[in-house]
């Protein structure tokens, strides 16, 4: 402000326009004038420079505000970022827990159920008295019938779906199976019916003549609730004429499906 008056005070009074001041355009008065004039610019000059630099300062500090804002802006977001990790790792080892938890009570569950389908399970093999021979009378002419037994010695009862009588990789399903249910302690009569006009019918019949000791009877049942299901195979053995027993039964599980 005071360089703008030096330079409009030094104008006016070159000029005549202040009547108390004497023309400074004549002699060494304009000199003078000129001095005061430039000395108004320094002064003008200094002002705007100062008030530039005090816009500059306060751009500065606005721009370090700003840079503080946005630098706790970020360490406020890393804060919640390692929180949030914190709780996803937090939640991935419950998870792992929850899933081991989960493992543990299914194989609890597991050793449960072989616990009890052992503890229900049935067993179909020969009868242990050697005084129980059955007698096969095979018959060549005509068809003819026998029966072989077996018996349960298991804790539960056997349901018994099917029987065959093989010869190696030949067999004959059996004609009947009384009873279909055998209560544990006791048996179980397979019936079967060979005619000779058959052409496997007529080999286990010609076995059974010659006392062939590559017969089998082989029986199939499953424990109650279907839960588990056995094969039992017996060796038919021939003790007399016409007598023969079951001996050498071998049990083995097998697929549900076998039993269909």
């Amino acid at each position: 402000m005071a360089g703008a008056a030096l330079i409009v005070g030094a104008i006016a009074g070159a000029l005549g326009w202040i009547p108390a001041v004497q023309p400074l355009v004549s002699g060494s008065s304009a000199g003078n004038a000129a001095t005061f004039t430039v000395a108004g610019a320094t002064l003008l000059l200094a002002d705007f420079t100062a008030l530039l630099a005090w816009f500059t300062w306060e751009s500065i500090g606005a721009t370090r505000r700003e840079a503080k804002i946005a630098e706790d802006a970020l360490a406020a977001a890393k804060r919640q970022a390692e929180t949030a990790d914190k709780s996803l790792k937090a939640v991935e080892q419950q998870a792992k827990i929850a899933e081991r938890q989960v493992e543990a009570t299914n194989r609890q569950a597991q050793v449960a159920q072989d616990q009890l389908t052992a503890s229900w399970r049935p067993l179909l093999v020969e009868p242990r008295l050697a005084t129980d021979p059955f007698e096969i009378r095979p018959i060549l002419e005509k068809e003819f019938d026998f029966q072989v037994q077996f018996v349960n010695i298991g804790r539960g009862p056997a349901f018994v779906r099917k029987a065959f009588l093989n010869l190696v990789a030949a067999g004959a399903l059996s004609k009947a199976i009384l009873p279909g249910i055998v209560e544990p302690g006791g048996g179980v009569r397979l019936t079967f019916t060979l005619s000779p006009t058959d052409g496997v019918d007529r080999a286990l019949t010609t076995a059974l003549t010659q006392g062939n000791t590559n017969l089998t009877v082989t029986v199939l049942y499953h424990d109650l609730g279907r839960g588990a299901a056995w094969r039992s195979r017996a060796s038919l053995i021939k003790v007399g004429t016409y007598q023969w027993v079951t001996a050498k039964v071998d049990i083995s599980p097998i697929e549900m499906t076998f039993l269909d």
